[in-house]
């Protein structure tokens, strides 16, 4: 229920205040801000702050834009202000979409025009016909160039036999002919460059055997073969142990190359109260060795068989 206070009437939330028969007339507080169930008439207003009447905004707004009928006639749409619009006519339209290069479409240095290109590459064109044309006769190239006419005889005159005598523009003494090289005008002969070569003054010795044929006269090198052939003495002897039980002896020695040598042999014994008894007899004489075959079977270890040899 509405209360005065401090002769200000206070309404407590959704109490209304109604105006005439109808609830719908009412002015009330919803709990959030100042609601009025139904329209307010008025007056025209008169200062910047009145509340105004549908009426004098529709006559402001018929007033100022009654009149205005052709988009032309609109102001400073053309722009001049940052985020203004502008607007293209019809002519200017179809210049910029249909092929209005020149007239309407500006660019900067770095661009050219569809004019200026077809201007540029026909002179383009022509300029390098020309210049081919020319680089083909070869009439006009520098000379760090060759033309295809100078390259292919370049190639024929190289793919064929060139002759050294036919070469020019060598100095005289340049090229020698392999009859007119004296070896003693060489230089550096006294160089040992090639290791692999013995030396004349045997300072470099040989790393694996040498071969060589038999000599003939004393200044000769001599064979392996040879030397042992000449330096076995004329007379080798030496002497055998004996096992009991031994009927026979191989003995071996230095080859002389043939069988004409002299044979000696004797039995000798360390027992001296029993001497020898037994008699040999040498077979299988070859040129390094004979076998001597005894009359009986050895009878102990003391007997010990003396042999020499000596060639003829």
């Amino acid at each position: 229920m509405a209360r005065f206070k401090s002769n200000s009437l206070y309404l407590k939330d959704s109490q209304k205040i109604v105006f005439g028969n109808s609830d719908d007339s009412s002015l009330y507080f919803d709990g959030v801000g100042l609601r009025l169930d139904t329209v307010i008439s008025g007056v025209d207003p008169t200062q910047a702050y009145h509340l105004t009447t549908k009426y004098y905004v529709d006559d402001l707004i018929s007033t100022t834009i009654s009149g205005i009928d052709d988009h032309n006639e609109l102001n400073n749409i053309q722009g001049g202000n940052i985020d203004d619009y502008y607007h293209l006519t019809l002519v200017q339209h179809t210049d910029l979409t249909d092929g209005g290069d020149s007239t309407i479409h500006h660019h900067d240095g770095r661009y050219y025009t569809e004019t200026e290109i077809t201007t540029i590459s026909g002179d383009l064109s022509t300029e390098i016909d020309s210049d081919i044309s020319t680089h083909e006769s070869g009439s006009s190239h520098d000379a760090r160039y060759y033309t295809e006419t100078e390259v292919d005889a370049a190639f024929v005159t190289f793919s064929g036999t060139i002759d050294h005598d036919t070469i020019l523009n060598y100095a005289a003494n340049e090229h020698f002919t392999e009859a007119s090289i004296d070896h003693g005008n060489i230089a550096g002969l006294g160089d040992d460059d090639h290791s692999i070569y013995s030396l004349a003054d045997g300072t470099r010795a040989f790393t694996s055997t040498v071969g060589g044929v038999t000599p003939t006269i004393d200044a000769h090198l001599a064979t392996k073969g040879y030397v042992d052939s000449v330096s076995v003495d004329k007379v080798q002897s030496g002497r055998v142990t004996l096992s009991g039980s031994d009927t026979s002896r191989a003995v071996g020695f230095t080859t002389f190359g043939d069988t004409d040598y002299t044979i000696s042999v004797i039995l000798s014994t360390t027992d001296n109260t029993t001497p020898s008894i037994y008699s040999m007899v040498i077979t299988n004489k070859a040129d390094d060795g004979f076998t001597a075959v005894f009359s009986g079977d050895i009878i102990d270890n003391s007997y010990t068989l003396e042999w020499s040899v000596r060639h003829d």
